[in-house]
């Protein structure tokens, strides 16, 4: 009697390659946010009262404006210590304009 209970040696191993190959294909072809979307979604993960949370797009002729309304709670912890939060948000949206050919601006509105 051998460890894995019968008389083959060592277990088949399951073919995972068709899983593998989809899971790829489908992660492709997801729908991107825009960049409303992605501030609101990242601004509600930050935020104590995500409910509260609404981002406006005032957009312009060369620059796009999304204004940011939260909680007074929340406003400390969106901008961050020494405005880390808020400049990397405003980082993201700097490579997601260069990618779109598009200028972000974003302001807090507490």
């Amino acid at each position: 009697m051998s460890l894995f209970g019968k008389d083959n040696p060592s277990p088949e191993p399951e073919s995972n390659v068709s899983a593998k190959s989809e899971s790829k294909a489908s992660a492709g072809s997801e729908s991107s946010l825009t960049a409303k979307e992605l501030v609101e979604k990242i601004v509600q993960l930050l935020s104590d009262s995500p409910n509260e949370v609404v981002v406006n797009e005032l957009a312009g002729e060369q620059v796009s404006v999304l204004e940011i309304r939260v909680a007074q709670s929340d406003t400390g912890k969106v901008i961050g210590r020494k405005g880390r939060n808020i400049q990397a948000i405003r980082t993201i949206l700097e490579a997601l304009g260069g990618k779109q050919g598009k200028r972000y601006s974003v302001e807090i509105i507490g």
